[in-house]
């Protein structure tokens, strides 16, 4: 099985408005995981994550932890003092890992497991 670029892509609504069109918006976290902001190398860690999640049988992620649906859906980066998910504390690769989990939580609920 192979995973596009389609099925990695999250925040879709976000990554369309100008202030996260070219480069100049990746400094943003709203913006980060655009296509556009996104290095080769990411994206392969991206799908290797989505293949990952599609084939784990019986098994359940530990990290990250289990992410509830409606906390998903409610966070935004505009509202960093409710960082439910604890993202400043994590590294800028896990964060963006963290992040790509929670957006993708929003998208199909199997992810939030």
């Amino acid at each position: 099985m192979l995973a596009s670029d389609r099925e990695i892509t999250v925040f879709s609504e976000w990554c369309s408005m100008p202030e996260c069109a070219g480069k100049q918006g990746c400094g943003n976290l709203r913006c980060a995981l655009c296509t556009q902001c996104l290095h080769a190398s990411q994206k392969v860690t991206l799908r290797e994550a989505y293949l990952e999640h599609y084939n784990r049988g019986g098994c359940h992620r530990l990290i990250p932890p289990a992410i509830g649906h409606e906390a998903a859906l409610t966070w935004s980066p505009e509202n960093p003092d409710t960082d439910a998910f604890g993202l400043q504390n994590q590294t800028e690769r896990n964060r963006l890992m963290y992040l790509w989990f929670v957006c993708m939580c929003r998208k199909d609920r199997t992810f939030c497991l």
